[in-house]
């Protein structure tokens, strides 16, 4: 079923018609409803392929993954996302690639050889850093990018989870439940994730007279493991930034098995080790529907730059 039957169905022009199909203002609400019940009753299917052709573009969704050299990128935070953001770009007949590279500079190549050789427009990074050079490369009118994680760029659309309240609400969970003075231990790359956190959950503490202590774990330096045994860790509540990191400090540390962790993805890094372990779910499978379905809203520019979503303790 085509344009033209649809046409004659309706008894509008093959011009109103396409206009209607994809929602163009200039064409009534009326007539749109009309033209589009008309379209699902006859089982219209656009095609995608030859509408991406007119527009230079290919059916391709790319997802860019952190440098190798800055994360762990088997995490499966990311994995969720991209499954999600798959089903998602299904709908409209596109398909997921993703970029991957050990350094900076090799990402930036393999983006513009997507963009120039490929003819790929939309795209999803899943890491953010400030002033990240490579946000540069889309700047441009006919691409899209949608960041996992707040870039700190107003122009730049992201999803994220509003991490300073998932600190908060950590902190609340752990007053609540009569706990010590807690330690958090962040990476020494300081991302902007878990700073907010940090943020947060300072913020929550000092609201009601407690404090937090804060480790920058480096797994090649032991004199990090001496810092928290002088600590106390052991009799000590632990907040850990992300479940890949809980999962490396568990191959170092001796945790005491009524002691309060908590940790942040609730992932599968952290089903093997203990069931006394909180893990806070961060949606990521919301992240990703969410990141996926921004990049298809017809005016992309007109879209609302944060945009969050909610988390589970």
């Amino acid at each position: 079923m085509n344009i033209k039957s649809i046409a004659q169905k309706t008894g509008y022009s093959e011009s109103t018609v396409s206009r209607a199909l994809n929602n163009d203002p200039r064409i009534s609400d009326r007539t749109t409803k009309l033209i589009q019940e008309m379209a699902t009753k006859l089982n219209y299917q656009k095609d995608f392929a030859a509408m991406n052709l007119n527009h230079q573009e290919s059916n391709i969704l790319a997802v860019i993954f952190p440098p190798e050299d800055y994360m762990n990128i088997n995490n499966p935070f990311y994995i969720e996302i991209i499954k999600q953001a798959s089903y998602v770009a299904a709908k409209y007949n596109y398909m997921i690639s993703v970029i991957l590279a050990q350094n900076p500079d090799e990402l930036g190549q393999k983006i513009d050889m997507m963009m120039a050789q490929g003819k790929v427009r939309k795209f999803i990074m899943l890491y953010n850093l400030p002033n990240d050079p490579l946000i540069g490369k889309f700047d441009r009118q006919d691409v899209n990018l949608v960041v996992i994680g707040n870039p700190l760029n107003d122009q730049v659309v992201f999803v994220d989870n509003d991490n300073y309240q998932v600190g908060r609400a950590v902190a609340q969970t752990l007053l609540q439940d009569k706990q010590q003075t807690p330690v958090y231990i962040m990476s020494q790359r300081k991302w902007k994730f878990e700073m907010d956190r940090q943020r947060g959950i300072i913020s929550y503490l000092q609201d009601h007279n407690c404090q937090l202590q804060t480790i920058e774990f480096d797994e090649t330096n032991s004199a990090v493991t001496s810092q928290l045994k002088q600590l106390g860790y052991e009799n000590r509540p632990i907040i850990v930034s992300s479940d890949d990191l809980l999962a490396k400090l568990y191959g170092i540390l001796n945790f005491n098995a009524e002691q309060t962790i908590i940790s942040f993805n609730n992932s599968i890094f952290i089903q093997p080790i203990s069931q006394n372990i909180k893990s806070v779910d961060l949606h990521p499978h919301e992240m990703g529907s969410k990141a996926a379905e921004l990049l298809f809203e017809g005016e992309f520019a007109q879209v609302k730059k944060a945009n969050y979503v909610g988390f589970t303790i």
